[in-house]
């Protein structure tokens, strides 16, 4: 099972519904589907094929999700890359994974442009909330009003579908290489061993992470909905568990003791 293919059965049997919830603002499977087709058909008119790496850097945000689609639709390698890192960090990543392009936002774009430094081939940076000037491309204006312009390639279950990096405590960060076939049996079976239902989580932990591949992948296949927190708030947690009615979400032991405080 390829992955753009989860969100493209989701639409198919579960109809439009609100899918992602952020601030004030709802996108619907539909909206999100348009948006990654959209992001897919920019990507391939700046040159990206199938097989290129393209690093995601940025905090939670729909627009992770939306790019995680659409570069899988072009049959590009998603880099996931958590914005914490120091740019010295991030240039290792680049280099080490030969990224042609990084999309990022506002916080992180300068970051960005820090770790690209010294590159032999510096990649694209697309910017989700910055105008498209001093080398930075908007990716809203990247994204063509028509879709699907040029035939999709044929990608196959066993091709890498993202690189994730490791910590590098004991040496260099080493990228482990996962194929759709991965990720789709990672999501699969975490629907089925924790018996997840129908319903909306919160995306409080890092999108960046596989965290966000497989609650995304999963919520594909079970209909599911995800509220997205850029950054942890105990508040902010207690009211979306009320007014999504929220019944099971993942989180770390250092989430749990403030909020057990704030109770």
């Amino acid at each position: 099972m390829k992955l753009k293919t989860l969100l493209d059965q989701n639409v198919s049997e579960f109809g439009e519904y609100p899918f992602l919830f952020h601030h004030d603002k709802q996108y619907s499977n539909v909206e999100t589907k348009e948006y990654a087709d959209r992001i897919s058909n920019g990507l391939h008119t700046l040159g990206i094929r199938k097989g290129d790496r393209v690093v995601v850097c940025m905090p939670n945000c729909p627009e992770v999700i939306f790019s995680y689609q659409g570069i899988t639709r072009l049959g590009a390698v998603i880099v996931p890359i958590l914005f914490t890192l120091h740019p010295k960090e991030i240039h290792y990543i680049l280099k080490n994974s030969n990224a042609k392009a990084v999309i990022a936002s506002s916080y992180t774009a300068e970051t960005i442009r820090k770790a690209t430094v010294g590159l032999e081939d510096e990649p694209l940076l697309i910017v989700t909330d910055l105008p498209s000037k001093d080398g930075k491309i908007n990716l809203y204006s990247m994204m063509s009003k028509k879709t699907n312009q040029f035939g999709e390639p044929d990608s196959e279950n066993d091709d890498i579908a993202v690189i994730l990096y490791t910590s590098g405590t004991t040496g260099q960060p080493k990228g482990v290489l996962l194929t759709h076939k991965n990720l789709y049996s990672n999501a699969k079976n975490s629907a089925i061993h924790h018996n997840t239902d129908r319903g909306t989580t919160l995306g409080v932990l890092p999108l960046a992470h596989v965290y966000g591949l497989t609650i995304s992948n999963t919520c594909f296949i079970t209909g599911s909905s995800i509220v997205i927190f850029p950054r942890f708030d105990p508040k902010e947690i207690f009211e979306a568990i009320q007014n999504y009615k929220i019944r099971s979400f993942s989180a770390v032991p250092a989430i749990f003791m403030p909020c057990t405080l704030v109770h």
